[in-house]
């Protein structure tokens, strides 16, 4: 069951990110990629490309746990949203995939010391989900990392505000 392979493989990632090992990380490689298999999709209702989105980018994370690069396979799952939502108005599950992927590929990218593309990464995410606090959070902590005071603060002060509107409105 396709929803019951995906479960599993997001399960597995959840796990990698307390203790990656190249072999659970393959495993995991090995789910998404059937995912993502002409195969599978053919099963599965047409009309899912978020899903099929995600599966692509979340076999990008799998990659890089393995130590591989993602970029081809996160491009692919940006790509399937890409182009089927034309439009500039793409509904909120395509925008949160979309920003999944792309703070995966700027994670990606200061790991490997790429901080341009890594710097345009999280700016892009930031500006598909500008709402997203812990998205904020996150760049914040990585414009700091690399010396980039001005945009952390920025980032820091909007994750604040974020974070505050939140608990006023709970």
């Amino acid at each position: 069951d396709i929803d019951g392979l995906r479960i599993m493989g997001m399960s597995i990632l959840e796990s990698l990110s307390e203790v990656c090992t190249k072999d659970l990380a393959r495993f995991a490689m090995t789910i998404f990629t059937r995912l993502c298999s002409d195969n599978e999709l053919k099963k599965e209702k047409l009309g899912n490309v978020n899903l099929r989105a995600l599966d692509y980018i979340l076999l990008g994370r799998a990659r890089t746990c393995a130590g591989l690069n993602p970029v081809d396979a996160i491009n692919q799952g940006l790509d399937c949203i890409n182009g089927v939502n034309k439009s500039p108005k793409i509904c909120y599950q395509a925008k949160l995939v979309k920003a999944i992927g792309i703070t995966c590929l700027a994670r990606y990218y200061a790991s490997e010391s790429q901080v341009v593309l890594a710097v345009q990464q999280y700016q892009s995410a930031l500006n598909l989900l500008p709402a997203e606090a812990t998205l904020w959070g996150e760049a914040a902590i990585y414009f700091d990392r690399i010396g980039n005071l001005a945009l952390a603060q920025h980032c820091y002060s909007t994750h604040t505000r974020l974070i505050q509107s939140q608990l006023v409105s709970k």
